[in-house]
């Protein structure tokens, strides 16, 4: 017996429907692009890498013109994730000159077209294991938007990173693999930004290993001496894109004393104990909890034994990416902070969900036709809760900026960690309905009175007689929408208002086309499922 043999077979990919990843690739993006704050500014460090791209830009065409090169502010990741944005500044500079403004406007479209890449190959990788398009195409709307994929898209921060560790292990669990040395470098390439383009890839390092035993354990014994150039080319090529950036990286941490080792220290928690309470806060947390922020992880947790059965590769590299991301971050006090939901777990939803495919239990067993319809809609009424709840708890998150919590926190007298990890006051969620609830009582004519910001706090008997006064703030200002489509014009803009409109009219547009994309999809994947039935 090969080792080939023994894993899994895979399903081959029907080729009567080619054109529904593309289709699906579109609708996702035209969807997520029609609510899109139209900028990447203010998300985060998005703002260190828009200048940094931007200066390199700069050089670009200095070095064209023969002129002096700009100094390069560095960002705190170091470079490597500028090579997946320059494309994107490079453009604006030529359409629209030299503009950091328009910069992050056309930046805006890097996450979401990795978002809707992400949820492509989703879709791709569990129609290969499942055989089912019906299946996996439910799976993958289902992560596109009633999970943290649909916020992020307009956050970024994490998206290009489970990009590529998804890319890696496709090339590596999603298929046969070719073992062609343009796959090997592709491969080692994709698993190098998997782990430099965080300050914090080296969580994922249990996982990169598990892909490489993976990748080049696999192949033939004849190819033994191609395995072994291989495996050194890919350390190499590693090793040598990690040093780079991470040269890069310590070009901005020499701007803080102690650099990033002091700073890591300094972020270190107290205890184990404190260690394992932040473990369980990333399930348990009503604020932050994986489980709240993507409820179809809950079906894919469950299903992992029968996943393990039918895939122990895949479901061991999932575990490990879970567990890496959880269990280095548990190590620190900012565990998560002010950004929607568990941000560090984005990398580990995808693989998850991949595992709750191939447990095929969304799959009716062969038997009865009754026992095939009760279970299958036994488990889909599962999927149909968890998606409902899932949407429910992002939506806000996609059309309100998460950085109106922050702000107010900041401006209020309660701007702790801590209240933004565990207070129910800060709840995210509550919070952003909350400002879509003045919003929309704004616009059509509702009360207008203020409304104050936290609520106080509630003291254990009575309040100490020396307690400080409590600082609030009035929420009516933050209460307006991140989305281009949903918010109207304003004097404070830098867009005119002829120009605004026409931005709304083609968002609106964008929105209009994404749903009759998905009725067209929907249609394509039921008589895909009815002809698979013949």
């Amino acid at each position: 017996m090969t080792a080939e043999s023994s894993i899994t077979p895979y399903t081959s990919v029907s080729t009567a429907t080619p054109r529904l990843p593309l289709l699906f690739f579109a609708a996702v993006t035209l969807f997520y692009l029609a609510f899109t704050p139209a900028t990447i500014e203010g998300m985060g460090y998005n703002g260190e890498n828009l200048n940094a791209a931007d200066q390199v830009v700069t050089n670009i065409f200095n070095a064209a013109r023969r002129q002096p090169l700009v100094p390069i502010t560095w960002t705190r990741h170091g470079g490597l994730e500028l090579l997946f944005e320059l494309p994107f500044v490079l453009a604006s500079r030529i359409v629209f000159g030299s503009s950091v403004k328009w910069a992050g406007r056309v930046l805006a479209l890097q996450p979401i077209l990795a978002t809707s890449l992400l949820c492509v190959l989703l879709l791709t990788w569990m129609r290969r294991l499942c055989g089912s398009w019906r299946v996996s195409y439910s799976l993958a709307v289902a992560v596109a938007f009633t999970t943290i994929f649909w916020p992020y898209a307009y956050i970024g921060l994490e998206t290009t990173q489970s990009l590529c560790l998804l890319a890696a292990a496709y090339l590596a669990l999603g298929r046969p693999p070719r073992h062609s040395w343009r796959e090997a470098i592709t491969f080692s390439t994709l698993c190098a930004c998997a782990l430099s383009l965080k300050l914090t890839g080296l969580c994922l390092l249990p996982a990169i290993m598990h892909l490489n035993v993976c990748y080049f354990g696999l192949q033939a014994k004849e190819k033994k001496a191609r395995r072994a150039w291989q495996a050194v080319a890919y350390t190499v090529l590693i090793l040598t894109i990690f040093g780079l950036n991470y040269y890069l990286k310590t070009r901005y941490w020499l701007h803080f004393p102690g650099g990033s080792s002091e700073y890591f220290m300094n972020v270190l928690v107290d205890s184990p104990l404190t260690a394992l309470a932040q473990l369980f806060s990333f399930f348990g947390s009503a604020n932050k909890s994986l489980l709240i922020f993507a409820p179809v992880v809950i079906l894919s947790l469950l299903r992992l034994p029968q996943a393990y059965r039918a895939n122990p590769r895949l479901v061991i590299f999932a575990l490990l990416v879970l567990g890496g991301l959880a269990g280095g971050y548990s190590l620190v006090t900012v565990w998560t902070e002010e950004t929607w939901g568990p941000r560090y777990l984005h990398s580990a939803i995808a693989p998850l969900v991949i595992c709750l495919s191939a447990s095929n239990s969304l799959i009716p067993p062969r038997g009865q036709f009754g026992d095939r319809l009760g279970n299958r809609m036994s488990d889909m009424k599962k999927l149909v809760l968890a998606a409902v709840l899932g949407m429910l708890v992002n939506l806000p998150g996609a059309l309100v900026a998460y950085t109106e919590l922050h702000q107010a926190a900041t401006n209020s007298s309660r701007s702790t960690l801590t209240a933004l990890q565990y207070d129910p006051a800060f709840n995210h969620v509550r919070f952003n309905y909350r400002l879509l609830g003045l919003w929309m009582a704004a616009k059509f004519g509702g009360a207008n009175q203020p409304a104050l910001w936290p609520p106080p706090p509630a003291w254990w008997f009575a309040k100490p007689a020396d307690a400080a006064p409590e600082k609030v703030v009035d929420l009516r200002k933050q209460a307006t929408p991140q989305s281009a489509l949903l918010r109207a014009w304003t004097p404070t803009m830098s867009i005119s208002p002829h120009r605004h409109l026409l931005l709304r009219l083609l968002l609106g547009g964008c929105l209009g086309l994404s749903l009759a994309l998905f009725f067209w999809l929907t249609v394509l994947v039921r008589r895909e499922a009815y002809l698979a039935r013949e």
